[in-house]
């Protein structure tokens, strides 16, 4: 005797459900192997850095304002970020393999600008550079993808050594897939 055509929709529902379940169990399988090989090298335990200098440059050292690195003081409170040493004006490159999310502002009254950059393990706020705009909702390569150009805040803070200001956090969705 045939089965009612509802009873076929449900198994077909069912069937198609589980398949889907099967595709988000793959893509976040996907997601962490390429994490693991943006984190280490093939053939090796050595792990590769997370994060690299957006300008090529060292972390700020000490100046009038203090110092660059994370977790350096600022009167009562810390810093939450590093900075990294540069020239206005020259390209800067992104710090993580991810896909840029939207434009970040240090400041409501300036023209200084960043970008928001997401990694499936990072969260990273980029500071004092003017991004391109093309590059947002776009993926990008750690090292290599260009994503603005330095700007000058020697402008706002008189005397501070050019920097671009990094950034990270853990990314949430990260710890909720573990």
């Amino acid at each position: 005797m045939p089965k009612p055509k509802n009873d076929l929709n449900h198994h077909v529902r069912n069937g198609l459900m589980a398949i889907q379940r099967g595709l988000n169990i793959i893509e976040k399988a996907k997601k962490r192997i390429e994490v693991a090989n943006d984190t280490f090298d093939l053939g090796t335990i050595k792990p590769r850095p997370l994060i690299v200098s957006p300008t090529g440059g060292p972390p700020r050292k000490v100046d009038s304002h203090g110092m660059g690195h994370y977790g350096a003081p600022r009167g009562a409170k810390i810093h939450h970020g590093t900075d990294y040493v540069g020239k206005p004006g020259q390209n800067i490159v992104t710090p993580i393999t991810g896909v840029v999310i939207r434009e970040s502002r240090p400041y409501r009254d300036s023209n200084y600008s960043g970008l928001l950059i997401r990694s499936p393990v990072l969260n990273v706020k980029l500071f004092y550079f003017a991004p391109d705009h093309s590059v947002i909702g776009k993926g990008v390569i750690k090292g290599k993808t260009t994503i603005g150009v330095m700007q000058d805040i020697s402008k706002r803070y008189k005397d501070i050594t050019p920097h671009v200001h990094l950034k990270a956090e853990i990314n949430p969705e990260y710890l909720r897939e573990a």
